[in-house]
């Protein structure tokens, strides 16, 4: 009975109420969406290890990344799903789900805010390694570095790997 006394008219009124209210709620939210992508620019860590800003998290070259795989402790993480961590990810990393990301886990609770860590995932075209250190940072995650590429770069040069 309700459904035959609204019209085409008022039916749109509802639309444009529900579509109005959504967008104030998302700019009052502190989870709001933004709704003008702007891409964040990272710092390179040149090859002396300085850098233009205090800006963190930092991103490193292959080369940055292989010296600090040979240091034991600086702690890489692998920000890829689960599947994809055990099909193979660089030798001592521990996997960080990016899409699972919670400040309560576990395995934060066990790590230094003060180490080093290196992040990655799958490559060049993969963002979930950048999302992940700005999580960390936002949680007071200090030495922060992402390997922009990833494991698929990282084991094309047939560096050391591990497969769970």
């Amino acid at each position: 009975m309700l459904l035959k006394n609204l019209n085409k008219k008022s039916i749109g009124l509802i639309i444009l109420s529900a579509i109005c209210l959504g967008f104030a709620y998302n700019s009052i939210s502190k989870n709001g969406i933004s709704l003008i992508y702007t891409e964040k620019e990272y710092s390179q860590l040149d090859e002396t290890g300085s850098h233009e800003s205090d800006s963190i998290p930092l991103l490193i070259s292959l080369n940055q990344t292989i010296k600090f795989h040979d240091d034991p402790e600086i702690i890489f993480i692998d920000a890829r799903d689960k599947w994809d961590y055990e099909e193979g990810h660089i030798s001592r990393a521990i996997n960080i789900q990016e899409y699972k990301f919670d400040p309560q886990l576990d395995k934060l609770a066990e790590l230094s805010r003060e180490a080093k860590y290196v992040i990655y995932c799958g490559g060049d075209d993969c963002d979930i390694s950048k999302r992940l250190a700005e999580k960390l940072a936002a949680i007071d995650f200090k030495n922060l570095f992402i390997y922009s590429g990833g494991f698929d770069e990282w084991s094309a040069l047939n560096m050391p790997v591990e497969i769970e």
